[in-house]
């Protein structure tokens, strides 16, 4: 299945959909360069959605750090909500659980960003590398 991405906003906070699978063969490098896109216009509280995610791999894991370091470097967080069973067991694993805030309930995670957007960072964000 093919990566598909999907963008909404509440209040302050834009909500990326994911769905298909977020590995190597197929989609890496979409969810940064749409972190990417979205820092550019001005984005900096961001909420995925994985939902509709089936299957991430270890390019899929460092695409989401790619995305999490470009959104930090340009003064803002990510946060994850609906994450399945299989795939939080990989953050745990990793570790990427301590990293990274994980919701089920959209409203909650919405408003664990707080009323405000965080400050911009005075340095433009690193550009997306997946490798």
């Amino acid at each position: 299945m093919i990566i598909h991405i999907t963008t909404r906003t509440r209040g302050e906070v834009t909500i990326i959909g994911i769905s298909g699978s977020l590995t190597r063969s197929q989609g890496v490098g979409v969810l940064c360069e749409k972190t990417w896109e979205l820092v550019l216009a001005g984005a900096r509280s961001l909420l995925i959605d994985m939902a509709g995610l089936s299957a991430i791999d270890c390019f899929g894991m460092g695409d989401l750090i790619s995305a999490l370091t470009t959104i930090r470097g340009a003064g803002g967080d990510i946060k994850l909500l609906n994450v399945g069973a299989p795939i939080k067991k990989m953050f745990q694993v990793t570790r990427l659980d301590t990293v990274l805030e994980i919701y089920e309930d959209e409203s909650r995670a919405v408003k664990s960003f707080g009323s405000h957007q965080p400050a911009v960072a005075e340095q433009a964000p690193s550009e997306c590398f997946v490798g």
